[in-house]
């Protein structure tokens, strides 16, 4: 018989620190090393406590090998990752390990199940945190010269603040550590015309020097660097669609998709469409708030400030960003520049956005989503494609101990070539993972009477349907 005590994964701990900022013994001389903690409430004592175990860590396997530092510390009740995200300037996060209390005769014990927590997961999540904050941020290192370490603590503070209210660790899986962008395939005829719209607005429109179109949470065409758009498309699908859109979370999952209204939203202009960013929404053209986001992406080889719009017209949605630097924004009327934007990009917008859905309406659906449920991942381009993104179930769903054993094989495949693993599951699940190139594949299947025969050749259907034009080893 067992009761539950602790069954999830939560948030412990989660700082910054710079060691190089004090040697001295004296706590308020310490205290200086800390540019963020959370949470607030713990007493300087055992932040001091809890960092200075994090510098023993470290400099302990700074002795063994210089060059790969101590990421992971496993307890029996805790797990904590670290990351050094710019020299000297360490990051660690902490969460506990789910327990259950298991009663046997008179006596109760508390079981931990580290099998839950994934170290590589855990240590996405953090590396992504430091990601999204040099979107809105630029690096530690810029902050700090800019603004002084004041000002650097001042901007962890609003930015790590928030970003933890959001962060839920008892759903991190496999998507944290991909990261993956989901991709529309659309033929020729169709990519052709969506990019001619991007380049009839970067035309119109001189000061915009970057431009991404997406359709519902799918990726058409982008024109910022391969990892700016993998962190860029994080916040969107994150953060700024789930502000304006409603939700359907694939259940025990962190997959998430969007339902983009089909009908005009209440801020939308005569146009067709509306900003979501770069103009205040709830207020018309006539009384603009003037809210506007600054992010860094790179131009030219370096990180650059850049003013962000969303602009969204049906199923739709065209970000752009302006170079602040060159001041080509700031000459003009920023609330004229919106009112042309919207006039001249909400009409097209819209219609390309139709154009779309009618393409999409007219591809004819392989129906495999409903037959199996699968993840794929490249590397190479970030694109990711599964059956849990699918609104249909029963399909869109995968236990969270497959999940995590899925998560597990997809980070032993990192130190190894080309591979393939087929394994059954206590349940008679059987669980295909296929390594090729840059390229991972896993597939889920429930057929308890099926042998390994019938499901290799399962999988060879599955492939020569849906991914006939990817090569995987056979």
């Amino acid at each position: 018989m067992a009761s539950s005590a602790n069954q999830n994964v939560q948030l412990l701990n989660y700082y910054i620190f710079n060691p190089t900022l004090s040697n001295s013994e004296f706590a308020e001389k310490q205290k200086q090393k800390i540019l963020f903690y959370w949470p607030k409430d713990d007493s300087l004592d055992r932040q001091l406590r809890n960092i200075g175990l994090c510098e023993a860590m470290i400099n302990f396997t700074r002795a063994f090998n210089p060059s790969k530092l101590c990421e992971a510390v496993r307890t029996l009740r805790t797990r904590q990752v670290l990351y050094e995200a710019e020299p000297d300037i360490w990051m660690v996060m902490r969460v506990s390990i789910p327990c259950f209390e298991v009663v046997s005769g008179s006596d109760r014990v508390i079981e931990y199940h580290d099998e839950m927590v994934q170290d590589s997961i855990l240590q996405a999540a953090l590396e992504t945190s430091y990601q999204m904050f040099k979107l809105f941020n630029n690096s530690f290192a810029y902050a700090e010269e800019h603004y002084g370490n004041e000002g650097l603590k001042n901007r962890m503070e609003r930015f790590f603040t928030r970003y933890l209210m959001t962060m839920d660790v008892n759903k991190l899986d496999i998507f944290m550590l991909y990261k993956g962008i989901q991709f529309l395939p659309l033929d020729k005829n169709m990519f052709l015309k969506v990019h001619y719209l991007v380049n009839q607005l970067e035309s119109t429109f001189r000061q915009i020097c970057r431009s991404v179109f997406l359709y519902g949470d799918q990726l058409v065409w982008s024109g910022l660097e391969h990892d700016d758009m993998q962190i860029f498309y994080n916040y969107l699908v994150t953060s700024l669609f789930p502000a304006h859109f409603s939700s359907s979370d694939i259940q025990q999952s962190g997959a998430t998709t969007f339902q983009f209204a089909t009908q005009a939203p209440t801020n939308q202009s005569p146009q067709g469409g509306c900003f979501l960013l770069g103009q205040n929404t709830r207020q018309s053209m006539e009384q603009p708030s003037g809210k506007s986001t600054t992010v860094f992406i790179t131009l030219d080889g370096q990180l650059t400030s850049c003013r962000l719009f969303v602009y969204h017209a049906q199923n739709s949605t065209l970000c752009f960003f302006v170079n602040e630097n060159e001041d080509s924004l700031s000459a003009s009327d920023p609330v004229d520049f919106c009112k042309r934007v919207d006039t001249f990009l909400g009409p097209l917008l819209s219609k390309s956005s139709r154009d779309i859905r009618e393409f999409c309406s007219k591809a004819k659906p392989t129906g495999l989503e409903q037959q199996y449920r699968f993840i794929y991942f490249n590397q190479v381009n970030l694109a990711v494609k599964s059956s849990l993104f699918s609104k249909r179930p029963p399909n869109n769903t995968i236990s969270p101990d497959i999940m995590k054993l899925i998560g597990e094989i997809s980070a032993e495949y990192q130190y190894v070539e080309d591979n393939e693993t087929i394994a059954r599951t206590r349940s008679d699940c059987w669980i295909v993972c296929r390594k090729s190139g840059q390229r991972q594949f896993f597939v889920v299947i429930s057929q308890k009477s099926a042998n390994f025969t019938e499901i290799n050749d399962e999988i060879r259907r599955l492939c020569t349907k849906e991914f006939t034009n990817i090569f995987f080893l056979d």
